[in-house]
């Protein structure tokens, strides 16, 4: 699910926003917005010079993923991952890997 569109000043200011990743109990990682090379829109700007470079350009609607802000974790088969972002309202994301 992707979220609402943001206001300009709140993009701004993503270089700022924190985030813990947990598996409920412990902590496993957390890192901020600047940790995505300095701040995310950086990483967008540079994808946008790349695909100029090959005639490409950014689409409206296109998800863009400007890279992880903690070190990634191992998930076992039945886990839980969860992320809590202080952004405006604190906000969380949860991930659950099934059994098959």
């Amino acid at each position: 699910m992707i979220g609402p569109r943001l206001p300009l000043a709140d993009l701004m200011a993503l270089d700022t926003v924190a985030v813990r990743l947990s598996d409920g109990s412990t902590t496993l990682g957390q890192g901020k917005g600047a940790d995505a090379d300095g701040h995310p829109l950086d990483a967008v700007a540079r994808l946008a010079r790349a695909l100029a470079a090959f005639d490409q350009r950014l689409e409206a609607g296109d998800l863009v993923i400007t890279g992880g802000l903690t070190a990634a974790c191992p998930l076992a088969t039945g886990g839980q991952l969860s992320a809590t972002f202080s952004f405006a309202d604190a906000w969380s994301v949860q991930v659950s890997v099934a059994r098959r």
